[in-house]
């Protein structure tokens, strides 16, 4: 795994963070200590907020059926039907045009099965504004969390890992999973880089979930766990983007239950990164820095409270307050304003053409969408 850090500090890093900038770690806080081109903003998710789930030809998703069929499963047994009802509200707020609303309601309808097709869709009609594509958002968390313990859609796993479960094979339907979505990840890569990044000038890469773990100790058995834990987390889609194999502790562990890929597939996997989306709770962007992550943007997780998969409702990460008893009123949280008044550049000691060059070049809407699309 130290080669495969190595590469990780030389990539493009985006980082979304769970845990929100606290008022001691913000003190004296400095704009300026962040390079040019350095993107600061939220993310969100379509199903957590959207809701209109039958509605405009949406169809459903594997999350819709699960949240449905087995409520008991959801830890306030409700459902993201109308989640915080984004699709009905984004004119409030967000201000998005019109024809990027026409877009997105056709998509459902025109989005194929085959992921290629799909992919090229989406490159084709949305890449003239879009300039950063994630194929893929947490793949450990759907491949695990979704076919090992069974606690997200599609809920399946073993019996003997969690008795809720009806069908699945914890065993192997995880590593079949995270290699098909590696392979998917990976053609939609070959795609816009033949048809599209050449005109279109974009980037594209994916989105990782991941832990980092420190021995306990320095025994051989401490260091061996720790190496392993990270195999088999940052590793398991680290490694194939990287070497074009998995790692050989998960080889080694797994056996014959962890596919194969052909010399064709290896290729194909291998550099299909232009940058490195990482989920982190702890981290800070100047503290990426220090150790020399070549960190080139931050994502608060989330803009807005929202439909937080098997919890439901019942946490809150959005820099947006939503009142769930009174009709879904947003209130901008402190860290909404913080990102406001910190990050926008102080426009009464600049000029108006210093001002917009700077916003421009330096800063992203601090709670605007950025052009990044998860696909």
């Amino acid at each position: 795994m130290a080669t495969t850090r190595s590469l990780v500090l030389g990539l493009l890093v985006l980082v979304c963070c769970l845990a929100l900038l606290t008022e001691p770690a913000t003190a004296g806080f400095n704009p300026s200590e962040f390079p040019n081109g350095f993107y600061f903003g939220s993310a969100t998710s379509a199903f957590q907020t959207e809701g209109a789930a039958n509605k405009s030809g949406r169809g459903p998703s594997v999350w819709d059926a699960f949240v449905h069929e087995y409520p008991e499963r959801i830890l306030d047994g409700q459902n993201a039907d109308v989640a915080v009802d984004f699709y009905n509200r984004y004119k409030i707020r967000a201000g998005i045009n019109q024809e990027g609303v026409t877009f997105y309601n056709n998509l459902i309808n025109e989005a194929l099965a085959d992921y290629r097709d799909y992919a090229n869709f989406l490159f084709k009609t949305f890449g003239d504004r879009v300039r950063h594509w994630i194929t893929l958002n947490e793949p450990w968390a759907y491949s695990a969390w979704g076919f090992d313990t069974g606690e997200f859609a599609p809920g399946r796993c073993s019996s003997w890992v969690r008795r809720a479960c009806k069908a699945g094979d914890s065993a192997t339907e995880p590593y079949l999973v995270a290699h098909h979505l590696l392979l998917a990840h990976a053609t939609a890569v070959k795609v816009y880089r033949e048809n599209y990044k050449p005109t279109q000038k974009g980037k594209i890469g994916f989105t990782l979930d991941s832990w980092w773990f420190e021995p306990y100790s320095n025994s051989t058995k401490d260091l061996d766990a720790t190496r392993r834990s990270i195999d088999f987390h940052f590793g398991w889609f680290m490694d194939p983007v990287t070497f074009g194999d998995y790692p050989r502790n998960m080889r080694d562990y797994v056996g014959d239950r962890l596919p194969k890929f052909t010399i064709e597939q290896s290729n194909l996997v291998k550099g299909s990164l232009d940058f490195l989306g990482l989920k982190t709770q702890a981290e800070t962007p100047l503290a990426l820095r220090e150790y020399g992550v070549n960190i080139k943007g931050f994502f608060a997780w989330t803009f807005m409270d929202n439909f937080e998969w098997s919890s439901g409702f019942t946490k809150r990460f959005g820099m947006t307050y939503i009142d769930y008893n009174r009709n879904l009123t947003r209130i901008p949280k402190d860290s909404s304003k913080w990102f406001s008044n910190k990050l926008l550049p102080k426009r009464e000691t600049q000029t108006q053409t210093e001002t917009q060059t700077q916003t421009e070049n330096r800063w992203s809407r601090p709670l605007g969408f950025q052009g990044y699309s998860s696909m």
